[in-house]
């Protein structure tokens, strides 16, 4: 008797479902767009499957973390559409976004597909150096403006110990070309105002920065920072202290990449609060899976490969293997970005604001 029971529950159970979810109602129902997306030179290109029966497309794309901002394109009839990179006004062209395309047959919509992508981080060289004095706090606002993510300075321990914002070794830009940056201090370096460099004029009297002065200044505009160690890789155990400390100081400790092309440098950079990063200019891809191999072994954070195309898409999976982050150094065209986007790489340093373009 009980069994009975069960059956004639289940026979009523299922006859309920089907006349609430017939079963032509999921076959009318074709299978979801296959929505891809790609960079290009010309902008972000977003295809998709042709559904049979739509008349046309929407398509949104929306930021991540604020989706009150976004871009509607209505009534497409191909099966792929380009966002030029001038059309992204108001949602930052490398950041996180939603991309949602929906087929539509006359005025009903049937299918919706929704898939998120991210764009690369752009880092300036030396700040934003086509339009402002490289390594300078002009630079800085500059790069702001650019809405780029980071900036990428060099800098230098001096014989007393001060860190200074500076990519010489003398101070040839500051009209000084016998003085070594080594020998001043951050008291001095006012001593020593820059004066000759491409975007010089226009700008208000701009020093060789301080470190502390560049964190504060990165922080106050809400920018990451690359800081190269250069004199040699020398720096010494205890100025890598004081950058940590100064770095804290303004909440820049975790926003903050300290590297060095020498492997010594880098492991000590390692072993340190910082976040460190490895630099190399490979000669192969062999040779730049090498560079990625050493930063696993030295437990660094992050790898720049410069100057050259062997930045190649199994280079890069074999750093996200490790859980390292990598990146190219350096882009300054919107195609060659494209490329290093598609292959999946963390962020870009350029010295050409090209996104303006």
């Amino acid at each position: 008797m009980m069994r009975k029971i069960k059956i004639l529950t289940m026979i009523l159970v299922s006859a309920m479902f089907l006349s609430v979810f017939p079963l032509q109602a999921a076959a009318a129902n074709p299978f979801p767009l296959n929505v891809q997306y790609k960079w290009t030179s010309k902008g972000l290109k977003v295809t998709w499957l042709n559904v049979e029966g739509a008349t046309h497309y929407n398509l949104k794309i929306s930021r991540y973390t604020n989706t009150s901002k976004k871009l509607v394109v209505k009534k497409i009839t191909t099966d792929s559409y380009t966002i030029g990179y001038n059309d992204f006004a108001g949602l930052n062209v490398n950041k996180l976004y939603y991309i949602t395309v929906a087929a539509y047959k006359n005025s009903e919509k049937f299918v919706v597909s929704k898939i998120t992508t991210t764009d690369i981080e752009i880092v300036g060289h030396r700040g934003c150096m086509d339009k402002a004095p490289e390594n300078t706090l002009a630079g800085l606002k500059k790069a702001k403006e650019a809405c780029y993510d980071s900036i990428e300075a060099d800098f230098f321990e001096t014989d007393s110990g001060s860190l200074l914002v500076f990519h010489d070794e003398y101070l040839k830009r500051c009209g000084a070309p016998e003085v070594s940056v080594r020998s001043i201090t951050s008291a001095t370096r006012k001593n020593y105002p820059i004066v000759k460099d491409k975007h010089i004029e226009g700008y208000k009297t701009q020093y060789i920065p301080s470190l502390a002065s560049y964190a504060k200044a990165a922080s106050e505009n809400k920018l990451k920072l690359y800081l190269h160690m250069k004199d040699g890789n020398k720096v010494s155990d205890k100025a890598i202290k004081k950058i940590a400390k100064t770095l804290k100081k303004y909440n820049m400790l975790k926003k903050t990449v300290i590297f060095s092309s020498n492997k010594d440098a880098c492991k000590r950079l390692a072993e340190s609060e910082c976040i460190s990063g490895y630099l190399r200019v490979p000669k192969s891809i062999d040779d730049a899976k090498d560079a990625v191999r050493y930063a696993k072994q030295a437990n660094a954070d992050v790898v720049i490969l410069k100057y050259n195309e062997f930045l190649a898409k199994s280079v890069i999976t074999l750093a996200h293997k490790y859980n390292i982050k990598i990146g190219y150094y350096r882009v300054s065209d919107k195609t060659t970005a494209a490329k290093v986007t598609n292959r999946g790489a963390d962020f870009l340093i350029t010295d050409s604001d090209f996104l303006h373009q």
